[in-house]
């Protein structure tokens, strides 16, 4: 029995334009309208602009004859498409601090038109405006649309290829090809949806296969997913090995090409151990909760209970929306509870579909209770009343580059060296040994840059001991740590942990970048 023509589009009709212009309008607005005024918030926003960077200028000075010097870092983080994307965007708009912020903004933007485009597929025009609504204003959705960070990215590419396996009447070879394909390019900018986006994809297959009562051609959609899944990593690899690494793997101390990078990050996050989330799994619906707000957490419920009950109903068992609905916003963050790496920001795969569950809980309760309700409207105010105190309000890093810019002496040593090195600052990492220090002050270097992200022990102990030696000269408020916003980056911490870190009790202390002028040499 196959699926009826209109049963998965039964529910779509004409886009409405006007107000679908002004929703994307909406979340266009708060996602660019201030950043360039702004700048790195997070360390790792400075590390992805520097692999960027040396993607961009590699290039250039190795295949395009250009008189520039190679700069920036070679892939650290396992996700080279999210620095090339982020190399485009600097070749367009210049190597300025907030690039990466204006291109994750425009893929936070197509986000809310696949929210739109999937939620008017199946469940119709009223809950795809809601939907694409509720994203737009979502103020976690808004805040890593505007950071460099790959989450905005890998989330449109992920949900494109949900997007491409999940709008069709049927499945086909060819919408298993374009789902593989989207799911190698998102794992490029996010590794960490290497598990989740296959799992998804066979998931919605046997949702179609449970609606057809027929499991025909199942297992070759499935081998070609994985096949076109494969095939970018592998030219990738070559690519970027070859083409942009080429001489520099012959070196002694060469860098890792993409799987080397990959399986070191996997790896890394793997010696976590497994099943990190489930040791305080409130963690996760308190972010729900305290960033979209008390009247999302249970629209969302309540769409989802709606959503179970049209997949449970047996007239409705040919319809993919509901079951589909179900999996992707389960899926992820039951993943998550599991995984190694539990940090929150990685649930932003489910920004959509609850978006969608949210969108329908409100049309449910409005055909129970037979007049409009409240809530849409409420759900909103509450989101954009929010997003002040989730958003931050500039770049410590940028202020700390303009205060050496103004004293006309930009070396220092940094804990973050390469954040500051977008801003033009000679900036060099904190030697690992005391004995060092005097080399760099007699080299002309005044200045110590600390912030909140001095991770290695070698590091902590150096500035511990030069902090006593050093005299403060300069501090200013660290726009991430001790912020609601840097809660997202939270792994492997409780409920109370996480609540003291939302309040301003950062564990990462100081929450504050601090210029220290070295003490003279003897």
């Amino acid at each position: 029995m196959s699926i009826h023509p209109a049963t998965n589009h039964r529910h779509s009709g004409p886009v409405a334009w006007r107000p679908l212009l002004a929703v994307l309008a909406l979340a266009a607005l708060l996602r660019f309208l201030p950043l360039p005024s702004l700048g790195p918030i997070h360390y790792d926003e400075g590390l992805h602009l520097m692999e960027a960077r040396f993607l961009r200028t590699a290039v250039l000075h190795d295949h395009f004859g250009a008189a520039i010097d190679v700069d920036g870092l070679p892939l650290v983080h396992g996700k080279p498409l999210h620095a090339a994307i982020l190399a485009l965007a600097q070749t367009v708009l210049g190597d300025r601090p907030w690039v990466g912020s204006v291109a994750m903004g425009v893929f936070g933007l197509g986000s809310v038109g696949l929210c739109y485009a999937l939620a008017r597929i199946w469940f119709g025009q009223a809950v795809a405006l809601w939907a694409a609504l509720f994203l737009a204003t979502n103020p976690w959705a808004v805040l890593y649309g505007r950071l460099a960070l790959p989450e905005a990215d890998s989330t449109f590419l992920a949900l494109l290829g949900i997007y491409c396996a999940a709008s069709g009447r049927e499945p086909t070879l060819r919408r298993a090809t374009l789902a593989g394909l989207c799911a190698s390019l998102a794992m490029q900018t996010n590794y960490r949806w290497m598990v989740v986006l296959p799992l998804l994809f066979v998931g919605i297959e046997l949702l179609f296969a449970r609606a057809r009562r027929s499991t025909r051609g199942l297992v070759g959609r499935v081998a070609l997913f994985f096949l076109f899944l494969a095939l970018p990593l592998l030219l990738t690899d070559f690519v970027y090995s070859a083409l942009i690494l080429g001489e520099r793997l012959e070196q002694a101390t060469r860098p890792r090409t993409y799987f080397e990078d990959l399986a070191f990050n996997v790896r890394k996050f793997s010696a976590q151990g497994w099943a990190t989330g489930l040791r305080d799994p409130l963690r996760f619906p308190f972010f729900i909760l305290r960033f979209g707000g008390p009247i999302l957490a249970v629209a969302t419920a309540v769409g989802l209970g709606a959503a179970w009950r049209r997949w449970r109903n047996s007239e409705d068992r040919e319809t993919l929306g509901p079951g589909a609905l179900l999996l992707c916003s389960l899926l992820p963050p039951v993943l998550l509870l599991i995984s190694a790496c539990g940090f929150p920001r990685c649930l932003s795969l489910s920004h959509l579909p609850w978006s969608i569950a949210a969108g329908l809980g409100l049309a449910d309760l409005k055909g129970r209770l037979g007049r409009p309700v409240l809530a849409p409207a409420l759900l909103v105010t509450t989101q954009l009343l929010t997003l002040p105190w989730v958003l931050p309000g500039g770049s410590g890093y940028g202020a700390v580059a303009a205060w050496l810019q103004a004293r006309g002496d930009t070396r220092c040593l940094a804990s973050q060296a390469y954040v500051l090195r977008l801003y033009g600052v000679e900036a060099v990492g904190i030697p690992d040994r005391d004995a060092r220090l005097a080399e760099f002050r007699a080299r002309g270097f005044r200045y110590l840059v600390v912030d909140n992200q001095v991770w290695t022990s070698d590091q902590t102990r150096t500035w511990r001991a030069l902090e006593r030696q050093a005299t403060l000269v300069f501090e200013v408020p660290h726009p991430a740590g001790g912020s609601a916003s840097f809660s997202y980056e939270s792994p492997e911490r409780s409920l109370a942990a996480t609540w003291a870190r939302a309040k301003g009790g950062d564990w990462l202390r100081p929450s504050s970048l601090r210029v220290y002028e070295l003490p003279t040499v003897p």
